[in-house]
């Protein structure tokens, strides 16, 4: 079974949910040290495209204040699947021209959005 290196996490400041992201490693506690506050996991996971999913669902269905965009954008270079963004502006294509694990969620969602198109 794989490790669980990646988690969402949230940020509670003064007993209100002040925050929600993704990272592995010190991330939570380095954000809560800025942000003044106290951490928590809520969930963890083996694959990173899992925890930017659950992070984007969860920032759209609690809207906390001190979130400045909708999620996911905090891909990190070692991850697999392309974000929503990455797609629509096309580099999907072009990523997936060099390195195409056949059967790969990247290969699925690429494809979909390409025929679309």
């Amino acid at each position: 079974m794989a490790a669980r290196r990646w988690y969402v996490y949230k940020i509670l400041v003064d007993g209100s949910l002040a925050y929600i992201g993704k990272g592995c490693g010190k991330r939570a506690a380095v954000s809560a040290k800025r942000l003044r506050g106290t951490p928590e996991i809520i969930r963890t996971y083996a694959r990173e495209w899992a925890a930017l999913r659950l992070e984007k669902r969860l920032i759209a269905e609690l809207s906390p204040p001190l979130n400045k965009t909708s999620g996911g954008e905090g891909k990190s270079k070692k991850s697999r699947a392309p974000s929503e963004g990455a797609i629509q502006r096309g580099w999907a294509q072009a990523a997936l021209a060099r390195h195409r694990p056949i059967g790969s969620v990247a290969a699925l969602i690429a494809d979909a959005y390409l025929a679309a198109a």
